[in-house]
């Protein structure tokens, strides 16, 4: 039995998730000090970014007799950590950077510098849409090495999250 497939976008939520997934992002305790994600793009000597792949996708959506529409939304995502000059302990460290990243999304107990760091809540969306949860899709890996050397070590992520509201 093969994956569900989209029923449409979430055009309405596609801008307030992408906000608050970079904001969430933007917050990882792994981050050095006044580091950022980019959003689509990416810095040729490095820096880390997320690049959509379909934007939010409504998969699932019921109505009540009452008129009350539920729908279960999801919203791919790759991660993507440029760096150069990779010795192969810094590899290692580049693909643990990522799995880090991936487990702390998941709300799962990461050590950063000795510290551990959980998060405790997901960020509130606008209007009746509430992230349930973010998950890896793949485990981080070299994607490619290009031509000034650097390399790009990725991973696959997807938030889901749901939306309901009233016809009435």
């Amino acid at each position: 039995m093969g994956e569900a497939q989209p029923l449409r976008l979430d055009v309405d939520g596609y801008d307030n998730v992408t906000q608050a997934l970079r904001d969430l992002f933007d917050s990882y305790p792994g981050l050095a000090k006044g580091e950022t994600f980019g959003f689509s793009e990416i810095p040729e000597c490095g820096g880390k970014s997320v690049f959509t792949d379909t934007g939010a996708t409504i998969y699932t959506e019921s109505e009540s007799i009452t008129g009350h529409i539920t729908q279960m939304c999801q919203y791919p995502l790759t991660v993507v950590f440029r760096t150069a000059g990779l010795s192969e302990n810094k590899k290692a460290a580049a693909k643990e950077w990522l799995d880090n990243f991936g487990r702390w999304l998941e709300r799962q107990e990461v050590t950063i510098d000795g510290e551990a760091y959980k998060l405790k809540d997901y960020p509130p969306l606008a209007g009746n849409r509430k992230i349930k949860s973010i998950s890896r899709q793949t485990p981080a890996f070299l994607s490619q090495v290009n031509d000034d050397k650097t390399e790009d070590w990725v991973m696959s992520i997807n938030a889901r999250y749901r939306n309901e509201f009233d016809t009435f």
